[in-house]
């Protein structure tokens, strides 16, 4: 800074030798000047230059690396790639044999359905086929009039004609039907369930008013339909095939007592036990069932001491009434086919 204002100042002051003494004024109060701002600039800029020092000195020192330090890192780098890469090949390895898995998985299952509904679509033709040829066999048979009783006895056919007689009613149900018969005639009666069931409790609360006059008639009206149900079920036995009977039998019919002539005769052992059944005295306090076990021991006990003369005339009365049961059924059967 001296020497620039030397050399723009001095070669002025020397043009005259007079005016040395004013420049010599000029240039101290001028070094005055430039010492005193030089100071307050310095005073100034000093906190900032600390800054940058403090800065400077945290900041660590960048040392220049060496070229086996510069391979060794390119060497670790390398290898962190590459086991990275090892990785993503491993978890995609992964994903593809687990994509694999479901895959096979969904086809054995897909394949599994397959095969259950070609089961059962065999089965279902199988059934189907079965059904078409017992209806053709069924067809074929029932073109013969003795078809009908070549099939199972819960599968014979039985007519409407041949059916058993109705059962008698009691004199309570004769009441109650004649009562609702009489109601249903008068002209303001709408049959439905709510007055069936009034009409239904009052008729049972008359039934228990009635005096003994008036539940007569209907006993006797019960009597005349018990001897007619008996007199019809005799015709009906007589007159009814006994495959038939048998068939209705199998299918769980409500069949009317038989007839002493319709029924299986006794084996003897069956005969000596209804004889003595009702001779056996029966100790004080026993069940119902208790009593018929005691009873049956007691039989059997008096049937080991019959003599065998004795179980011999049974036994020949008893194949004697078999043979006649069997004549009796093998008539009523060959008049049925005839």
């Amino acid at each position: 800074m001296l020497s620039l204002f030397a050399a723009r100042v001095l070669p002025r002051a020397h043009a005259s030798t007079a005016s040395q003494a004013a420049f010599l004024a000029v240039h101290n109060a001028r070094e005055h000047v430039v010492a005193r701002t030089f100071l307050t600039t310095a005073s100034a800029s000093a906190p900032a230059s600390k800054t940058n020092e403090s800065e400077s000195e945290e900041k660590p020192k960048r040392t220049r690396r060496t070229a086996a330090e510069v391979k060794a890192s390119k060497d670790a780098r390398a290898r962190e790639v590459a086991a990275e890469e090892k990785a993503r090949l491993r978890a995609a390895k992964q994903k593809e044999k687990e994509k694999a898995k479901q895959q096979a998985l969904k086809e054995r299952e897909k394949a599994k359905q397959q095969a259950l509904k070609e089961k059962a679509r065999l089965a279902k033709e199988k059934e189907k086929a079965k059904k078409e040829a017992q209806a053709e066999k069924e067809k074929q048979l029932l073109e013969d009039p003795e078809a009908r009783f070549k099939l199972p006895l819960k599968k014979v056919n039985v007519k409407k004609d041949e059916l058993p007689p109705k059962q008698p009613r009691g004199a309570y149900n004769i009441f109650i039907k004649e009562s609702f018969e009489k109601l249903m005639k008068e002209p303001s009666t709408f049959p439905s369930n709510e007055v069936f069931l009034k009409s239904a409790n009052a008729f049972s609360q008359r039934w228990k008013t009635l005096s003994d006059e008036e539940r007569q008639v209907y006993l006797d009206m019960e009597k005349q339909e018990k001897e007619a149900y008996r007199k019809a079920a005799k015709e009906w036995y007589n007159n009814t095939d006994p495959r038939i009977i048998r068939a209705l039998v199998a299918q769980k019919h409500r069949l009317p007592l038989k007839p002493a002539e319709f029924k299986r005769p006794h084996s003897p052992y069956m005969m000596f036990t209804r004889e003595q059944w009702h001779k056996v005295e029966v100790p004080a306090g026993l069940s119902a069932s208790e009593a018929m076990i005691y009873r049956g021991k007691q039989i059997a006990a008096l049937w080991r001491q019959v003599p065998e003369e004795e179980k011999r005339r049974l036994s020949e009365e008893y194949a004697k009434q078999f043979q006649e049961y069997r004549q009796r059924m093998a008539a009523q059967q060959a008049g049925h086919k005839a």
